[in-house]
């Protein structure tokens, strides 16, 4: 009886040195420096009595039992996979693909209808003006969901395309549709930081504290001139397509 104790000792012990263990502490702390939170706050956050137990999981002084971890993933709103497995690389799930194109108006009206129900709206732009412009959701469970729409504004290209005016349009039908219900940030924030929210890196939230007021987009998106004079020729010609459209809506 003692040599089969002694032996589950060895295996857990053996278990709770390894790598991948290490990995999953590992994991769980990025996650809590996304959220910036203590452990005192994620104990709470997880719905903990107290904070003992997370402080032995994080000091390697107590195994997480399955429960605790799908308990985890479902409060900080990550991935369970990515958590138990080294191999997946993607711990937040921010694509949405409840609704996939403005360009429709019933995509459009159906996404108006539950604007109300969300915390927040956003608006990301690249301060390199390399990247499409992105709609983010912030619904009021702390889950942020990138909108899988491209929008070609603010974006140096070649050219922009038939396609790429008419999601332009839709866009600007959307936000005046909205504007009274709901504000909508507008943010431009660098490449590598863009590219992390894309690639499901890191918590948006975060993120999005480190980004900065575009006044282009909106400027863009309100067509006020003012300050067009001091913007590129992309910025310009997006201007110039939204306002043509904006006076034909008018003159129907």
């Amino acid at each position: 009886m003692m040599k089969i104790e002694n032996e589950a000792c060895f295996h857990k012990e053996k278990m709770m040195n390894s790598d991948d263990h290490k990995l999953l502490i590992d994991r769980m702390e990025f996650i809590l420096n996304e959220y910036e939170f203590n452990v005192l706050q994620a104990s709470q956050f997880l719905d903990e009595k107290n904070s003992r137990r997370l402080d032995l999981i994080l000091n390697f002084k107590e195994y997480p039992s399955f429960e605790f971890l799908k308990n985890f993933a479902n409060k900080f709103k990550i991935s369970y996979e990515w958590l138990i497995n080294p191999k997946d690389k993607q711990p937040f799930n921010n694509i949405i693909t409840k609704i996939d194109e403005l360009i429709f108006d019933n995509s459009r009206n159906s996404l108006i209808n539950e604007c109300k129900d969300y915390k927040e709206l956003y608006l990301i732009c690249s301060k390199q003006r390399n990247r499409y412009t992105k709609l983010i959701i912030e619904n009021n469970y702390g889950e942020f969901q990138v909108f899988k729409q491209d929008f070609n504004i603010l974006y140096n290209t070649n050219g922009i395309g038939a396609n790429s005016e008419r999601g332009m349009r839709s866009l600007f039908d959307f936000y005046n549709s909205i504007k009274n219900i709901k504000d909508i940030e507008k943010f431009h924030i660098d490449d590598f930081k863009y590219d992390k929210i894309i690639n499901k890196e890191n918590y948006i939230g975060k993120l999005l504290k480190q980004a900065e007021h575009c006044t282009e987009l909106n400027d863009l998106l309100t067509l006020d001139d003012y300050n067009i004079s001091r913007y590129e020729e992309n910025f310009r010609t997006c201007f110039k397509i939204l306002k043509d459209y904006n006076e034909s809506k008018h003159l129907l």
